[in-house]
């Protein structure tokens, strides 16, 4: 096992390469690129987590 199996990583719906890490009350929203990872967001959930510009 990695060091990762307990992380609950979902890609968001009709966005390309855009991932949430479920981490408890916190979120991480990130996006891959050919050569690395950009955090997009790191915030506490709530009714406003997702809605991405």
């Amino acid at each position: 096992m990695g060091k990762f199996d307990d992380l609950d990583v979902k890609k968001l719906k009709g966005k390309i390469n855009i991932f949430r890490v479920r981490k408890g009350k916190f979120r991480i929203i990130y996006h891959i690129m050919k050569n690395s990872i950009s955090i997009i967001s790191l915030e506490k959930r709530s009714d406003h987590t997702y809605n991405l510009k």
